[in-house]
C-alpha cells in the first residue's frame, strides 16, 4: 500500500510539473501516502507490543541493570578477584 501511494505520489508531483494536476490534487496524494505510512507504522506498533505481550504472558520480564560497576561485571562473568593469585 505504501509502496502504490508512494509512485502515486510521484506521478502527482510529476504531472504539477508539467501543469496537469492542480496543486490541490497532489495535496490530496500526498495525504494519502502519509495515511498509507501512518497505518503501516500503527501495524508495526501493534505487532511489536503482541510480542512483548506474549512475551510477558509467558513469564519474561526485564531486569533493570544494576547500578555499581561491581555488579555489572558479576552479572557479565567477571569477579572483583578475577586474576589476583589466592594467598598460600
Amino acid at each position: 500500500m505504501v509502496a502504490s501511494s508512494r509512485k502515486a505520489f510521484e506521478i502527482s508531483e510529476t504531472r504539477l510539473r508539467e501543469g496537469t494536476i492542480d496543486l490541490v490534487t497532489l495535496l490530496s496524494t500526498q495525504q494519502t501516502l502519509f495515511q498509507a505510512q501512518d497505518t503501516l507504522a500503527q501495524a508495526r506498533l501493534d505487532r511489536l507490543q503482541a510480542v512483548v505481550g506474549l512475551f510477558q504472558a509467558l513469564g519474561g520480564g526485564w531486569q533493570m541493570p544494576p547500578e555499581d560497576g561491581q555488579t555489572k561485571h558479576a552479572a557479565r562473568g567477571h569477579r572483583a578477584d578475577a586474576g589476583k593469585a589466592a594467598k598460600p
